[in-house]
């Protein structure tokens, strides 16, 4: 029997952490987001950063959001939330594993949960076949192993051996690497044998 899933996958850190050089320490170090923002303006432009700091000395680094943005260009509400330092948005910030990379800076692996739903009227009991929708709420970089892992509540390992017998179809990707690739939101992935 088919059943149909949808899987929200959710960051569990609180502190969203990245690794990049801190010249106190005198070398790469942990930086831990402050969700806090500081915000520069001139009445015409706007300068904007995510403020880190320093789990090993206290130093703080500042993760460049905005570079003299005209302020008519940025919609009020982001301006009010930069102000305000507002949670959500210094977390998407925080989470935006390519701006940190740009600026130097390492992404930490982030702690993640799976939160399964049915999408039908379907109950799983004698389950062997699964159609996995991923919805990501959040810009994770996960590898789609750990997620099929953590969301099965099997090993990493039994994963990879259920992808190498053709187990895992991920809908509209490269079956060959998938397992090796970040999650995608709105990803379909097909699992069979898992009574096996």
């Amino acid at each position: 029997m088919l059943v149909r899933v949808t899987w929200r996958v959710v960051s569990s850190n609180r502190s969203i952490r990245c690794r990049r050089y801190c010249s106190r320490c005198g070398g790469a170090a942990i930086f831990t987001s402050s969700g806090r923002f500081r915000v520069n303006t001139n009445g015409k432009r706007v300068d904007a950063w995510l403020v880190y700091t320093c789990d090993g000395c206290g130093r703080s680094w500042n993760l460049e959001i905005l570079e003299r943005a005209p302020v008519r260009t940025l919609a009020p509400a982001t301006y009010q939330q930069l102000l305000q330092n507002d949670g959500g948005l210094a977390r998407r910030y925080a989470l935006d594993a390519d701006r940190l990379r740009r600026r130097g800076a390492q992404p930490e692996p982030v702690d993640f949960e799976v939160h399964p739903s049915l999408t039908g009227d379907e109950t799983p009991r004698a389950t062997t076949s699964m159609e996995i929708t991923m919805l990501l709420p959040e810009a994770l970089t996960i590898r789609l192993d750990r997620v099929l892992a953590v969301g099965l509540g099997r090993s990493r390992r039994e994963i990879r051996q259920l992808g190498e017998q053709g187990g895992i179809d991920v809908v509209g990707a490269d079956n060959r690497r998938a397992l090796d690739r970040p999650v995608v939101n709105g990803q379909r992935v097909l699992i069979h044998g898992l009574g096996s």
